[in-house]
Parts: C-alpha cells; structure tokens; sequence
C-alpha cells in the first residue's frame, strides 16, 4: 500500500501551518480532534481522520508492506520549492518518520508510536521521496534526501520518480536521473484503456537486470467492469514474470467513498453502511492467495494463424469522422477544412456553412453564426461537434480557435466511429496547463500522449492543425509540432500466462488469462520439476458479459469460483475458456 497516495503528496504551501500545506505527516497523527485540517488541489478537504499511524494499522492489518511517500520540498503544480539550503526540516521529516515506524521505544518517535499504542515497530522498508516529479527542482533535491537516508538508514530502500505516464520524454528523464542517482526503485504510474494493458503483457521482459529495479505505484485501466479486470489480470501474469525487476505494485486508488467521487477507477466502494469489492477487486485477491516463490518456465503451444492475422490487422488506419469540441470551455472556431492528404481534395471546406454540412452535436450549447461556430458554456464537459464520414482516414485537419472562457483550452476531434470511440486533440486541458492526445475505446478514454506546461490564452486565436496518416498522428500549434506519434493496433495474446513454485507447499501455479471471444484448448508443458499430481484445483472467474460489474445490489455478481479437476500431469491438454482468468495449483507432493 502506497500511501497517502496522489499529487496531494507535493502540492501546496511550503508552510507545515499554512491551510493549503503540503502535506506533512507529522500533522497526520495525534488526536483526531487536534489534527489540522488542509485544503488540497483536487478541491476537497482533508480532516487527517486517515493518517499516518493509521495507515500503518491498515498495512499490519491487511497483510501488506507499507510504502510512504514523502514530498521532496518541490512543488511543479505551482512552481513552489524550498532553497536547497533550507532542506533540513524536510530531510528531519522524512527521517524522523522512519523512526516512528521502526525506532524502538527510547527513541523520540518511536516512543511517540508506543504512547499511540502500538510499542512494536512497523518494519517499513521503502520510502518514496516524490510523486510523479520529473523537474529540475525534483532532480536538484531528491539525490540530497537519498543521501542523508542511506547514511543513517543504510537498510531503508528509497524510490525515485519517473513521472505520471508510461512513456515519453518525461519517463525517459525520470529514468536516466534514477539511473544516475542509483536509486533503489523506480516509481512508475499509468492509467491506460484496457487494450494498452493487452498489448503491453511483454513491458518488462527486455527492462535493464542490473539498474533500479520498479515499484508499479499507481496503476488501472480506467474502471470496474469485469474487461477491466481480465485487462489488467493479463497484464499482472507479466509482473509476475519479470519479478526480478518488479518488486512492488500498488493498484489504483484503493478506496472510495459512493457519495463523493472525484476519481475512478477504485478498487473498493463504500458508503455509511456497506462495502463491496470491484471486479478488479477479486483479481488481485487471486494472484495474492496463489503467489509462487520461484518463477518457472512453461510452454503453451499457440495458434500462429492467429498472429497473422494481427499482422494483416495492425496496418489498418485511424478512420473517422472529425469536428471540434470543448470541456470546462467557452471557445468559438473558424475555417474549419478536412482535406485528403493523397488527394487534395477538400472534404469540408475552409467555413463552417449553415446548411450544407451535417454536425452532431454532443453536449453543449453549440450555434453557427457568420462562418463561426461557438460553444457558449463555460460549465459543461464533453462537448463535441462532429461531421465527415465513419470511413474517411488519411486526411489534415486545420482550424483557428480562439477560447472564450472557462477552465481548460482547445479541442480537435478526429478518428470518430461513434459517440464511445474516437480521439481528441487537447490543448490546454487538465485545467489549462497540458496538451493530450486521448482516445476514447468503447466508452473508456485515456490519455495516449500528454505534454507538459502548454496553456491557451483567452481571447488569442490559434492556428491548429493535425494530420492522420495510417496510424500516425501529427499535432501542430501556430506551426510549431506538438505530436509526432503512432497509436498501434493493439494486439491481444493467444494466452497470457505465467508459471511459479510456492516453496511450502511445493504447488506449481499456472496463472493463465484468456482475453479473446473464443475457448483456447491447448497443450500444457511444464519445466522444472519432476512429478505432478494428476490431481488439483483450479480456481477461475468468468462473466456473462464484458460489462458486468459488482455493486451494492449485486456485490458478488463476478467472483472467482474453486473446484477440483482431475486429468493433469507435468503435460496435459486443457480448455481455457473465453475472456477467462484461471488459475491452476498443481500438487507436486
């Protein structure tokens, strides 16, 4: 468990007393009644009811190794940082909290965590200095607090950023000053669409043996249904695999509350009264009641048709509609013109007719006046206007648009089939300050790309253009290149799978997702060991529909299922059946 969690870590003042602090742990912990409450950057309050000491109670309680994160007196939502020759309470903090937690009793703090009622200390391991943070002024500070741990705490583990995406320029800095800094984790974060989960499985079999090794902090596909679930389950199988590299992995947010929702996707909901676990819920509690010690080789034999298949697959292009569209905006646009980039021929042209063209509307309060098309709320989200057809693809988009009012910035629309799949250009989104691609796949969006530090200006008209060619995606602003990129095809394995050997038992245990429409019947071989029983279990959890989720009503409507089965060896034929996950303990003794 990776606590408290979030941006909250680094954003606010400098000031421990300040209403809006940064978050410091020490004013966690102490009498509920005493603790001062603080006003973050997600607009909502926090009393510190959960705080630190509690958040060690929850670990002891649930069985998991505690993480805490710790802000590295660096602020990059509001370019705040602490003099580097002021770091010394900072660096007091963070030391002083790996006391409270494994300091015995004639310490300052852990005598502090005794009176609090717990004498026995914590055993924490790992400290995270940083969330998400790949500026200058994180580089600057983090290799300080680094030392001043390793010399008075050699045992402790540190972990280093690499920013909130999975790739791009940010990761690769994060990366490299980790590398530099010799960190002992790398902290890695990403909220992607399920098909990215998918077509990922393999992330980390070529990742460096010897450098930093990785703690997967934040991580999910963007819900709770059972495809999120059977996504990310897939994508686990490749934790697992490449273990030597990934020590650590702490889902998305872990809980929340039904009656104030400021994120999901969360792992479990709650009101005043009951509780339930999500889908993805369950997937984690299978992979952590059948965890191996060792990492064994097995064999599935695949059905190569089916790869090429995907080979003929991956080289259809971006189709679809395209338009404009806003969030938290006012903004009008002008010359709006779709030209075919192997043609030249203007498919909508230059204006915005009255009559001539067909637009959907989605959301908004959309008009077209003079050639102008507006969106006139600042308030409402979501807000497209559309024309062309399902079919078109390899074609340039240009527009002038100027933002009116409101919170973010500029929106292009492209690659449109419907109202739940399509892409869109965001410049000035996430509260004005970055540009984004997102796609948004099935009624599920994610940002596919992002750049930092980009704003619209009220008032200024700005030149756009973007150009889809195959499944490559070029942004421009003003004619500077914002994106170059290519979205790929994702591809979905025959099987995901993973084998291991839990050393008490002696079980070897075969993790194995099934992420098609149809049963994969395959043959099983498995390597090192000597003898299996024919004899085991096998534990497993399907759906109806790719949809289903758990709720109130129906908190165990997706749940896995344990039965016996019969037939098995060191090789054996077996049925996986379609968008499935299964796990099967095979008995060596």
């Amino acid at each position: 468990v990776r606590f408290p969690g979030g941006c909250l870590v680094h954003d606010g003042s400098l000031d421990p007393n300040a209403r809006d602090s940064m978050y410091r742990w020490k004013n966690t912990i102490g009498d509920v009644s005493e603790r001062p409450s603080r006003r973050n950057n997600w607009k909502y309050n926090q009393t510190f009811g959960l705080g630190f000491y509690e958040y060690f109670l929850f670990c002891e309680d649930i069985g998991a190794k505690p993480v805490a994160v710790l802000p590295a007196a660096y602020d990059p939502h509001h370019d705040r940082e602490a003099p580097l020759d002021q770091l010394g309470p900072w660096i007091d903090d963070v030391l002083d909290l790996i006391e409270f937690a494994n300091g015995d009793t004639t310490t300052e703090w852990g005598r502090k965590r005794a009176e609090l009622g717990h004498p026995e200390p914590f055993n924490l391991e790992y400290i995270a200095i940083g969330n998400e943070e790949v500026g200058q002024g994180y580089f600057e500070r983090y290799p300080i607090f680094q030392a001043a741990i390793r010399e008075k705490y050699p045992d402790i583990k540190v972990i280093c950023t690499s920013g909130p995406r999975p790739h791009g320029i940010d990761f690769e800095i994060g990366w490299k000053h980790s590398r530099e800094f010799q960190a002992d984790l790398v902290d890695e974060h990403y909220y992607m669409l399920p098909s990215w989960f998918l077509h990922n499985w393999r992330r980390y079999d070529n990742y460096d043996r010897n450098g930093p090794k990785v703690l997967v902090g934040e991580y999910g596909s963007w819900g709770n249904t059972f495809l999120n679930a059977l996504a990310e389950a897939a994508f686990m199988t490749g934790f697992e695999r490449n273990a030597d590299v990934v020590k650590l992995t702490c889902y998305a947010p872990l809980l929340a509350n039904i009656d104030y929702v400021n994120w999901k996707p969360n792992l479990i909901w709650f009101n005043n009264h009951q509780v339930y676990g999500t889908v993805n819920y369950y997937v984690q509690q299978m992979f952590n009641r059948n965890k191996g010690d060792v990492v064994l080789h097995s064999v599935l034999i695949e059905n190569t048709a089916e790869t090429q298949e995907y080979e003929i697959k991956r080289k259809e292009p971006i189709q679809g509609k395209a338009g404009v569209g806003t969030h938290k905006t006012s903004a009008q646009y002008r010359n709006f013109t779709v030209t075919h980039n192997d043609t030249g021929e203007v498919l909508v042209g230059g204006y915005f007719p009255n009559d001539s063209i067909d637009w959907t509307f989605e959301n908004g309060d959309w008009t077209i006046v003079d050639g102008i098309i507006r969106q006139s709320s600042a308030n409402l989200e979501e807000c497209r206007a559309t024309t062309g057809d399902p079919l078109w693809t390899n074609y340039t988009i240009t527009v002038n648009g100027a933002k009116l009012d409101g919170e973010e910035g500029l929106q292009i629309i492209f690659g449109e089939q419907d109202k739940e799949n399509y892409y869109e250009w965001n410049v000035g989104g996430w509260m004005n300050c970055i540009s984004t691609i997102r796609k948004m796949e099935n009624g599920t969006k994610a940002t596919i790309a992002e750049i930092d530090k980009v704003s619209v200006q009220t008032g200024r008209e700005y030149k756009l253009k973007l150009e889809v060619c195959g499944r490559r995606i070029r942004c421009y602003v003003d004619d500077r290149l914002y994106f170059d990129m290519i979205d790929p095809v994702p591809y979905v394995e025959p099987l995901y799978y993973v084998a291991s050997q839990e050393n008490r038992t002696g079980d070897v245990i075969l993790k194995v997702v099934n992420a098609r429409a149809r049963d994969m019947r395959v043959h099983v071989r498995l390597e090192g060991v000597d003898f299996i029983q024919p004899v085991g279990t096998v534990i497993e959890m399907v759906a109806d529909r790719l949809d289903a989720a758990n709720t109130f009503e129906a908190p165990k409507r997706v749940v896995p299922v344990s039965r016996d089965i019969a037939g098995l060896g060191k090789s054996f034929n077996y049925n996986f059946r379609k968008h499935s996950i299964t796990i099967l303990r095979l008995k060596t003794k």
